[in-house]
């Protein structure tokens, strides 16, 4: 009886340890899981490309009075990215370049830097004088001259001129506009004969009636018409007599 009771003593001991061994392995097995494989490496992001900085040159059809822009003259400029190898749409705002403003101060200096869209892509430039800040409509913009144009300042802001440039390729160099009168230039020579002196024409006065002082013109195509009141408009003398 004593053997019996020490066998099945020995009996429990022995199942005790073996399934104290056997919860013990899982516990092993978790802290020896292999170590995950590294992440890769993000690529490094492209180094941009450095944009050419826009800028202008400008040149106008000769006149007698305004061959040359003076200084503190000021033009208005918009720029129309081509989509591929198609011109882009001219559109009143949205466009690459919105109505800046170059002033004239020895060479042309924009009211803030401006850049090409990148080293590829063509632009249609268009170019216009005198500067208006508030184009509601390039299609349709209102330009209005001046009643007296007696003093050489109020005739230049009369005369409306406008350039354009197809396909420009991005470049350091200024993108060379021609700008062209677009509003009609009457001369009126005053001439001695038929009673009137040459004193007589020193002191005359003219003015020129029956005249519209403004127009609508489509900054894209260059078509005006007249608009606006009919007034008298007095002339600058060139000669000054």
């Amino acid at each position: 009886m004593c053997r019996v009771g020490i066998i099945n003593k020995n009996i429990i001991v022995m199942k005790k340890f073996f399934l104290f061994t056997v919860m013990m392995l899982p516990l092993f097995a978790a802290c020896n899981k292999p170590d995950p494989e590294p992440s890769p490496e993000p690529e490094p992001d492209p180094i941009p490309v450095e944009k050419q900085e826009l800028s202008i040159g400008l040149t106008r059809t000769s006149g007698a009075a305004d061959s040359d822009f003076l200084r503190n003259d000021k033009v208005g400029l918009y720029v129309v990215n081509y989509k591929g190898s198609q011109p882009g749409s001219f559109l009143s705002e949205g466009n690459h370049v919105d109505n800046m403003g170059f002033t004239y101060l020895g060479m042309w200096s924009p009211d803030q830097r401006i850049y090409w869209a990148d080293n590829e892509t063509k632009a249609d430039f268009y170019c216009y004088y005198p500067y208006s800040a508030d184009i509601e409509n390039v299609e349709n913009h209102l330009f209005g001259t001046a009643v007296d144009q007696s003093t050489l300042e109020s005739y230049r802001a009369s005369d409306f001129l406008l350039g354009k440039v197809e396909g420009a390729t991005p470049s350091a160099d200024p993108v060379t506009i021609k700008l062209d009168h677009k509003m009609s230039r009457l001369v009126v020579s005053l001439v001695a004969g038929n009673g009137y002196s040459a004193a007589d024409m020193e002191s005359a006065e003219v003015t020129i009636c029956s005249i519209k002082t403004g127009a609508k013109i489509n900054l894209a195509t260059g078509q005006m018409e007249a608009s606006g009141s009919v007034e008298e408009v007095i002339p600058y003398a060139e000669n000054g007599g």
